[in-house]
């Protein structure tokens, strides 16, 4: 998703920023890696990728909700973004 040329996490107040600023440019490219996005979030909630494609975005948005609650995430979006 090119998300490193994107970023610039250096420059950062806040882990919490960093990290919304992650997840904003992520979701913003996701059409660039649609099927494993469906992948990924359809194996955090149970189902195949193309069962979280077919679902209504009120139940998509609960479910990256849910992703976003899970202790420690912003921690490894940082990490994860550093290495990108």
């Amino acid at each position: 998703m090119k998300l490193k040329d994107e970023l610039n996490l250096k420059d950062k107040d806040s882990q919490m920023e960093s990290g919304a600023e992650l997840i904003v440019t992520a979701f913003s490219n996701l059409h660039l890696a649609q099927e494993d996005v469906n992948e990924f979030f359809g194996d955090i909630a149970g189902m195949t990728a193309a069962e979280f494609e077919d679902l209504e975005l009120e139940k998509v948005m609960e479910i990256i909700e849910e992703f976003k609650e899970q202790s420690g995430i912003l921690s490894f979006l940082k990490s994860a973004g550093r290495s990108v």
